[in-house]
């Protein structure tokens, strides 16, 4: 099997003892996990890994320190990680063996779950108003999965599929960035996330930059990982979904090669958003609903 080294971009959130954690218990190993933290923070591994770690300070901004990571791999392949992803043992062994398999203009990820669910909103289970969101998003009301809609937002993949008369293995426009796997030589070193603060599509773009080397996309869909999906109050996830609105279009409207329709985007934002607080509300009357039938009973 072909050497690999693992990059993490990470302000050092509690979650990275898990992903390290992860790593250590996998049936295969990497050369050397390339730990990237802001530059001017400090950081130290106390716990002893079956792993070379190395840790840089050099950047700060998510794309900034995963790049100089990169400049650090040697190894043949090189999987770029966020620091909130875990997975099962065989996972690493199963990525690199698949990937191997693929023409050298290749980078490929696997399927994201969070508490179960797949991590995309716009796939199984489909959302409230699913039909009007896919036809707002993409005038078409079976949007194709990996692809990038009309409005500039992105459509996930299903993970679940039937084997018999689908393949695991799918070609994409986009590939999330919590996880990829990349032949090292084809690892874009020269670009730069240009607006401040959180990086917002930084995957879009990354994807569309890829695309424009010449490179093809895979999502493997029997291959997952699980994110951490934190636990936030109703009015938390609205002000959360407000504030991010803006600088998500900024950022969607800046991925290469890609027109963003502005007008689709703010009918999708108003539509998803009354959808999530329908679907929230009804969830709150079934569990009053059944909290009155124990008690009756």
């Amino acid at each position: 099997m072909s050497k690999f080294t693992i990059v993490i971009a990470t302000v050092i959130r509690p979650t990275i003892n898990r992903l390290l954690n992860c790593i250590n218990d996998s049936t295969v190993l990497p050369e050397q996990v390339i730990i990237s933290i802001p530059k001017g923070l400090v950081y130290s591994i106390e716990t002893i890994y079956k792993f070379k770690i190395r840790i840089i300070s050099e950047t700060s901004g998510q794309v900034s320190q995963r790049i100089a990571g990169f400049r650090y791999v040697s190894e043949p392949y090189c999987i770029q990680m966020d620091d909130d992803i875990y997975f099962e043992k065989e996972f690493l062994a199963s990525l690199v063996s698949t990937f191997s398999l693929l023409p050298v203009e290749s980078a490929m990820a696997p399927s994201f779950y969070s508490k179960g669910k797949p991590l995309s909103v716009l796939v199984s289970p489909k959302p409230l108003f699913s039909r009007l969101i896919y036809f707002i998003l993409d005038s078409n009301i079976n949007p194709n999965y990996g692809s990038i809609t009309k409005s500039g937002f992105p459509v996930g993949v299903n993970p679940f599929f039937n084997n018999k008369v689908e393949n695991s293995l799918v070609e994409v426009q986009w590939l999330q960035g919590a996880c990829i796997i990349h032949n090292t030589s084809n690892l874009l070193l020269d670009w730069k996330y240009k607006f401040p603060g959180k990086a917002f599509a930084e995957d879009l773009i990354h994807s569309q930059l890829l695309k424009s080397n010449g490179l093809n996309l895979f999502v493997k869909r029997d291959l997952t990982v699980e994110t951490n999906d934190i636990e936030l109050s109703l009015k938390q996830r609205v002000l959360d979904f407000l504030k991010s609105r803006y600088p998500l279009y900024r950022a969607i409207s800046s991925v290469p090669y890609k027109k963003t329709n502005l007008i689709r985007y703010t009918l999708f934002t108003f539509v998803f958003f009354l959808s999530k607080i329908i679907s929230y509300l009804l969830l709150k009357i079934k569990i009053l609903d059944n909290f009155l039938m124990l008690n009756n009973d």
